[in-house]
This record gives structure tokens, sequence and C-alpha cells, in this order.
């Protein structure tokens, strides 16, 4: 059913049920207002009629009377009239639906009334419904009339102004598209203001907004899809591999990524990410994934091995960040192959080390050939006998102080290449300085102003007590030849904790808690080019004044204790060194402001010498027996067993060089153990560190002595495992 069809429909029987009740009402007041009229005439009868009628029938005047009731006969509502004589007097007046009933009397002039009759009048209220009954026909022919021409008017004028418009708007958007979202309605001049137009007007506005929308969207679809062209390509062509990692495995890769693994994207999703990682990585790569995806905050770049498809390991960089894939959090990582250019750097870093060991074998060359000269000389002229008894003991000392030297100088490069064997045991370094300020003052010149700032509640750190001298009294040594006019040297010590992010900008940083040791002076500064060179051997700025070994030292000595030295100088303001070591979790730290000093360092006991170097066994030999010691010498571990199973329970100590040929010092140790279990051992050696700790010496906790070694040291180190 058409909406015209509708709201004429309904303008119809709106009408028909306004006019209806209307009529009904105009009906009933139409029939009232008759009803009143015959009311009215029967009044009017008995007010205006009754008198003339009775005096005329008093009269007998027929033809009055006739002309009376012929008159009360034409009023409406009166079908008849009639006079009816009787005996007895009526009441008044009598009604009922069809006749009224009025008394006749005669009032004689002196007030006797006499009864002459009634009037009897018939009332026909049938002649009232009939005008009403007729009017109504009228009426209703006029409405019926009236509702047609209505109906036929409003829908012509609704289909005109509403009906067409409407359709035609209809029309219009059920053919909008895509492709015809620039087409508008035209707006009729006639009814542009009203609501039709305020329609059209907000259809044509709303298409304007969805075409500058579709605009809008199109160009912005064209900039995600030029985008996503541009990151494909960028993803595609990069030089890195490029993934996503989610629930433990690759659910996005880049051909780098298929290329450095070995395997195709379809595998990387249903291969464990740790399967593609070397087995002693493993633990960091999933220990970073898991962090990465709680949300904690991490140095973006780290390191690790690559397993490719075929075994082969790869050096990677990996950088990564966390993301939402998919509404899911995700890994999206950046990995570098720095196998390349790991060997490039090996290669480098190998031709570094020829030259530094060319450069090293000149310095140490020339040092040793100095140390050497008088050693020889000396020790031909004693062989001569042609020196005079006052100088012979001068001549001695010059060798024993060539000698020591010449030890000095071993243990420097064995610092400097982080081959010396250490003791390491929990120390205060506040400690240690105490024990070497008075040393400060006298090795600082005067014209120099000292300041030791040492920091409360510091932990104790892992180290030799000796080398840890060394790296401070080198570094005031250094402060004070900087400032040759003098100045301030200031020395401090302090607790700091080494975030991951701090790692990630020092390269021989590691996360964790260190102690500071900084020293600071007001000298001349350092240039770029010393800077770059101030770690190398042999390398200095003092001339012949200078061994070229100091900083080397430190910095070897603070690479074995597992630290780090950072520096920072400004030419003519100063130089500031900081050196960072990792604090130990021990807190039973050793007294470290005095050495362990034995009250006698000689005894009577028996001690077992092995030792493959016949010229080292003999001066050992000596040494013990100046001691008051009885030995027993033997050139291999084989003979060591022999002597040992001849005089196994007077044998107090075994003391063995620790590499020798068939049996090493370990396992001569190990061998007579099995017979004596309380026997026992110092070791020693002239080997680096990394010989002595392969051998297991340290992990046990034994006594060690480092080649060269002086009487006193011996003597120490043999009355302390004695005593032990």
């Amino acid at each position: 059913m058409s909406l015209n069809t509708k709201f004429v429909g309904f303008i119809f029987l709106s009408s028909l049920l306004v006019f209806s009740v209307s009529t009904l009402l105009e009906v009933y007041q139409g029939y009232l207002a008759g009803v009143r009229k015959v009311e009215s005439n029967l009044e009017f009868i008995e007010r205006s009629y009754l008198k003339p009628v009775a005096l005329s029938l008093y009269n007998y005047n027929q033809e009055e009377l006739s002309l009376l009731l012929d008159a009360i006969q034409r009023l409406d509502g009166v079908a008849s009239c009639s006079i009816i004589e009787g005996d007895s007097p009526l009441p008044r007046s009598t009604s009922d639906d069809e006749s009224q009933n009025y008394d006749l009397e005669y009032i004689y002039p002196s007030g006797k009334s006499l009864y002459l009759g009634r009037l009897e009048v018939k009332v026909k209220y049938d002649v009232v419904n009939k005008v009403v009954w007729n009017w109504l026909s009228v009426r209703l022919v006029s409405l019926f009339i009236a509702l047609c021409l209505l109906a036929v008017v409003v829908s012509m004028l609704f289909r005109r102004f509403i009906a067409t418009p409407l359709a035609r708007i209809a029309n219009f958007a059920s053919e909008i598209d895509a492709e015809r979202i620039n087409s508008r309605l035209p707006v009729n001049p006639g009814n542009g203001k009203d609501e039709l137009g305020k329609l059209v007007k907000a259809i044509n506005e709303v298409l304007d907004r969805l075409e500058s929308g579709m605009e809008e969207r199109d160009k912005a679809r064209k900039e995600i899809l030029l985008r996503e062209e541009a990151y494909r390509k960028l993803v595609e062509n990069a030089n890195d591999a490029i993934y996503i990692i989610q629930d433990g495995a690759v659910r996005f890769c880049n051909q780098v990524t298929e290329s450095i693994t070995g395997y195709s994207a379809h595998e990387l999703s249903h291969i464990p990410i740790s399967n593609l990682v070397h087995p002693d990585d493993k633990e960091l790569v999933q220990d970073r994934i898991s962090r990465r995806l709680r949300g904690e905050r991490l140095s973006p770049t780290f390191s690790c091995r690559i397993l490719h498809k075929n075994g082969q390991v790869r050096f990677a960089e990996v950088n990564s960040v966390l993301i939402d894939w998919q509404e899911r959090p995700a890994i999206l990582s950046f990995l570098r192959d720095l196998s390349e250019e790991k060997n490039l750097r090996d290669q480098l870093v190998q031709s570094q080390k020829m030259d530094s060991i060319g450069r090293l074998a000149g310095g140490v060359a020339h040092d040793l050939n100095n140390l050497l000269t008088p050693i020889l000389g000396y020790a031909e002229l004693l062989g001569q006998a042609v020196l005079p008894a006052e100088k012979q003991q001068f001549a001695i000392e010059q060798i024993a102080n060539a000698g020591k030297r010449a030890r000095d100088l071993v243990r420097q490069l064995l610092a400097f290449s982080r081959k010396q064997t250490f003791e390491f045991k929990p120390v205060d370094i506040n400690s240690v300085i105490s024990g070497l300020e008075d040393l400060f003052y006298r090795t600082v010149r005067e014209n120099i102003e000292i300041t030791v700032n040492k920091g409360d509640g510091l932990s104790p750190i892992l180290g030799d007590v000796s080398q840890l001298e060394q790296v401070v009294m080198n570094l005031i040594v250094n402060a004070s030849d900087a400032m040759p006019d003098g100045g301030k040297l200031i020395l401090e010590t302090s607790s700091i904790e080494l975030d991951e992010l701090y790692a990630s900008s020092h390269l021989t940083a590691q996360p964790g808690s260190y102690l500071r040791l900084t020293v600071s002076d007001t000298g001349t500064g350092m240039d770029q080019e010393t800077c770059e060179k101030i770690y190398e051997p042999f390398f200095t700025t003092k001339g012949e004044l200078g061994t070229g070994l100091g900083l080397s030292t430190v910095y070897g000595i603070v690479k074995q204790h597992g630290g780090f030295i950072n520096f920072y100088s400004e030419q003519g303001k100063g130089t500031t060194f900081h050196v960072y070591l990792p604090v130990s979790d021990s807190q039973d730290m050793l007294p470290t402001a005095a050495k362990i000093q034995p009250a006698n360092l000689r005894g009577d006991e028996k001690i077992l010498l092995a030792e493959d170097n016949e010229q080292v066994m003999q001066v050992t030999l000596e040494l013990l027996q100046s001691l008051g010691y009885t030995v027993l010498a033997a050139s291999s571990g084989a003979q060591a067993v022999e002597i040992f199973n001849t005089h196994a329970e007077e044998i107090d100590l075994l003391l063995t060089d620790i590499i020798m040929p068939n049996m090493n010092g370990k396992e001569l140790y190990e061998t007579l153990k099995e017979r004596r279990e309380d026997l026992k051992v110092v070791y020693m050696s002239g080997y680096t560190s990394d010989v002595v700790t392969h051998h297991g010496i340290f992990s046990d906790g034994a006594h060690f002595i480092h080649k060269p070694f002086t009487t006193t040291a011996l003597a120490s180190k043999v009355r302390s495992a004695l005593d032990d």
C-alpha cells in the first residue's frame, strides 16, 4: 500500500469520524430542539388558547371554536386536538407520550368557575424525528460528497507536494553507490525551506561528507598502500634479518632471516626460537625474551651466536623491541650477522697483536739487555776473581738488583697480558689505600695537594692485594707526573650500581654492583692521539723517565679482576681515571693493611723438592737448606715418588713445580696423597695463570708461589704451608 493511499485513507477516516461525531451531536441537538419546540407549543396552547377556547365553548360560538382548534392543530408537533365534554372535572392536565389534556373552565365575574370539559391535544413526535432524519439525510449526502472531494484534493496535493518528492528522494537514495557519490538532489524552489527541502539539503550534506570522507579514505588507503609497499621493500631489501617472535616461535621474517638461519619462513614458524641459538647462549636469549615480554626495561641490543641449519655458527647482534602483533604481545627483532665482521676484526686484532708483539719484543729486549749487562758483567768479574774484596759485595748487590728488576719487568708484562697468577681473596679496598697512604706522600712531590675520600660501607671485592696496590700506586704516580708544576690529586672510593643502559653504551662494562676507584688530577691533560695510545705497552710521554708499562699494567690487572677502566681527559684541565671492580658476595675480608709475617721463617722439617730444571732445583735446595730445612731433591715426578716411598713418614712438605714431563706437580701430589693423606704441598711455577689454572691448582685452595721468588718469599710461603 502506497504512502499516498495510506495518507488519503487516514485523512478520509479521520474526517469521517469528525463529521460523524459532529453530525450525531447536531442530530441530538436538533432532536432536543424539536422536543423543546413541541413542549413550547403545548405551553403556548395552555397560555394562549385555553381561555379563548373556554369562552367560545361557553358562548357556543362554533365558528370561533373551529378557528381556534385549527390554529392549535397547525402548531408543530400537534397531530390533532378535540374538546371532550364531561360531568366530572378532570385533573388540570394529564400527559403521556401521545396526548396532552387541558381542563376548560369559565370563570364568572363573581369568581365562581364552571367546568365545561377538556381540551385533548394529540402530540406526534414522529414529526420531529422525520424532520431530524430529513436533515440528517441531506447532511450525510453532503458529508459524503465533501469527503470524496477532500480525498481527491488531499490525494492530489499529497502526491504533488509530498509523495512525488519522497519517491524521487527514495529512487535517488537507492541508486547511490561509490560511482555516483558525487550526484546531488536538486532543491525545489517552491519547497526549499520546508521539511522536504531540509531533508534534501541534509541528504546532500551527508553526501558531501561521504564524498569528502571517501576521498580522504582513498587518499589514506593509497598512502597506506604506498607505505606498506615501502616497508615491504625496506624489510625485504634490508641487510639485517627482521623477524617477529610470538609464543616462542618466528611468526614473520624477511628473506635475510631465511638466509642467515637456512630455514624457510614456514619452517621457522614451527621451530622453537631456542633451536636457532647456540647452546651456550640459550639461557641468555630465553631470559631476555621473557623479561622483554614482561615489559622490563632492558638495553635494546645484545650479542649471541646463531646456529645455521647446516650446523654453522654465526655471530650476531640483536636489537629487540616489544610490540603488539595481531592484538597480542610479541617481540620485533633486528638481527645483524657479524660473522664476517668478526673475522675481519679478528684478523685486524691479530695484525695489531703481531705489531704489538714486535714493539713489545723490542722494548723487552732493550730493557732485558740493560738488566743482563750488569748481571753478566759482574758475574764474569766475580768469576775471574779480579775484584777487590770490598767491591765483591757491591757486585753481588748489583746482580741481585738487576735480577729483581728483571722479575718485576716480567710481572708487568704478565699483568699487561692478563696472564699473571693472582691469589684472589675478599679485599677491603679502603684498607689497601690506608696501607699505602704514607707511601703516597713519600712518592708525590710536596707541591701537590693530596685528598683521599674513602666511601663508607663499601662491599669487599675479590682480588689480589699486591696487584691492587700496584694499580693504586701506578695511577697515583701517573697523576703526579702529569702535574710537574703542582696541583691537586684526589683519590676516591665509592659503590655504584650499573644498569643495562649503561652497559649497552660501554662495551667493556657488564651490569651489576661495582666498587669504583677514582683518581683525578689537575695536570696537563692529554690530546686525542695520546688518549688512543695510553694502554699500549712501552708508549710513554715521559721520555727516558717512563717505562711505558704503567697504565698497560693497570689495564691488565683490572681486566684480570673482571673489571674495566675508563677515563676523561681535557688538555690544560687534567685527567680522571675510573676503575670499576665487581664486588664480592663474601663478607670475610682479610686484613690488607699488613702482610702476613710469620714470627719465625726458619724450620727443621723435611721437604721433598721436585723440579725438572737443574739450576732452579739447585738454587731452591740451597735456599731451603739455608733456612734450616732438610731437603730431598728430585728432578722428575717418578724420582720424587721413589724418594717418597723410602721416606714417606719423614717428609713434612712437598714443594713441586707444576709443569714437569711425564708427571706434573698436581698428579705427583695426588699420587703421594694416596699414601699420606695429611701431606702438605706448595706449588711453584713460572708459567702464566691460564696454565696454572688449567691444572686445577687454585680450585683446591693450595699454596702457590710464582717464580722467580726471593728467599723471604719462599721462606714465608713454606712456613705458612707447614703451619696451616
